[in-house]
């Protein structure tokens, strides 16, 4: 078996050599170097120089590949130093810029990323000044974008998010594949961090930057697309109420998904779709009857039910019991979740505390308008809670049918 093992990671590595043809003309060059073939290498190694500077939108190995060649060129044992051309040097210098400057500011703009999200104590320290100076001769458009989204980040606004889009889309064609996702997660997130911020009307925004991702083969990396991307392009699609749009996307994407969440994520996404077109009765079917097995769709589909169970019995008091049932075995499991962290737990348990005292209190036709300003400022005072959104919403919908 260890020897069966051997054989297939050696006809791996083979099969990846087979199709990186740059990787492979590299070995070969380096073969030609040592068998003192110096006419072959040097002949080799333009060629693979050449089809690398005509590239229009270099990946950030390329630049590291360019420079080293250069050097590999400069240093050939068949030619001494002082017959190499200094040009060989300086293009050298300039690749490996090129390479440093990508992969910092990279590195920069995504340490910063965090910083906005994730609370990992002191923020990290770099010299922008610095590396602007280093990095202000070299015409990299990506180079100027990442520093661009830096300063978005610092300072969010409609008008530097649509300047960001701009910038990132006329040039799109020069970036890499990889800073290309990088740039359209950066702006995905900005248009997440917007409609949070209230700008409601964005959320078109988004679906467009979600169809371009697909449509580019962005979000599907290395042949699998993330849950999380997954649940947040279905639920996009249908608050829009672009239902054929969500559809197509559940038939060919649910299987994009981990093997073991195909199920799980097209029954949520199903039964998502029957929610927003306001078939609850379906949504409640589909949730209450299939076993999840997976935690991300398992942790939705309970919270989704919770809604659908919540709309449901605004129409048909029969659902009342259903779904206080359900709100107490919904916040054991959430006590017993170990993958949930304390913040969220706190707030999947305030989501589930506040549904259901608003239910309790519709079935049972006791509120006025006092209470339902004292409830609704206790729901703003919450730090953490999922679907405030929804459930303010709910809120605003009860106070539209009070008696003037």
């Amino acid at each position: 078996m260890a020897a069966m093992c051997r054989q297939v990671e050696q006809f791996l590595v083979h099969q990846r050599l087979e199709s990186d043809d740059t990787l492979s003309a590299q070995l070969l060059a380096k073969e030609y170097l040592e068998r003192h073939e110096g006419e072959w290498h040097e002949k080799l190694v333009n060629e693979i120089i050449n089809n690398l500077e005509a590239k229009k939108a270099k990946e950030t190995e390329d630049f590291l590949i360019l420079g080293q060649l250069h050097g590999e060129l400069y240093e050939r044992p068949q030619s001494t130093k002082l017959k190499s051309s200094q040009a060989l040097l300086l293009a050298a210098d300039r690749y490996l810029d090129c390479f440093y400057g990508l992969h910092k500011w990279r590195c920069i703009t995504e340490l910063n990323e965090r910083q906005l999200i994730l609370p990992e104590g002191t923020p990290p320290t770099w010299n922008i000044s610095q590396l602007e100076h280093l990095t202000q001769h070299l015409d990299i458009p990506a180079l100027r974008i990442y520093k661009e989204r830096l300063g978005l980040a610092q300072s969010l606004s409609m008008e530097g998010y649509l300047h960001l889009k701009s910038e990132v889309f006329s040039k799109f064609e020069y970036l890499s594949e990889k800073d290309k996702r990088i740039l359209l997660f950066y702006l995905i997130n900005t248009v997440i961090q917007l409609w949070l911020k209230g700008f409601v009307q964005i959320m078109g925004e988004l679906l467009e930057l979600y169809k371009t991702g697909l449509k580019e083969g962005l979000l599907v990396h290395y042949g699998r697309l993330l849950e999380s991307m997954f649940s947040n392009i279905v639920t996009t699609g249908n608050s829009l109420r672009q239902f054929d749009f969500t559809k197509s996307f559940i038939n060919e994407y649910a299987d994009k998904l981990a093997p073991e969440m195909h199920e799980d994520g097209r029954v949520w996404a199903i039964a998502n779709t029957f929610f927003k077109q306001h078939d609850f009765e379906k949504s409640i079917t589909l949730l209450s009857t299939h076993s999840f097995t997976t935690h991300h769709f398992s942790l939705h589909g309970k919270s989704l039910l919770l809604q659908a169970y919540f709309e449901a019995c605004k129409n048909d008091d029969s659902y009342f019991l259903f779904m206080l049932d359900f709100g107490e075995a919904f916040k054991k499991y959430i006590h017993r979740d170990q993958l949930l962290s304390t913040r969220r737990k706190t707030a999947s348990l305030n989501f589930v505390k506040y549904t259901t005292i608003l239910l309790k209190k519709m079935v049972e036709k006791k509120w006025d308008e006092i209470w339902l300003e004292n409830f609704e400022e206790q729901i703003n005072q919450e730090e953490f809670m999922q679907g405030k959104q929804w459930i303010l919403e709910k809120l605003g919908e009860i106070k539209d049918g009070l008696p003037s």
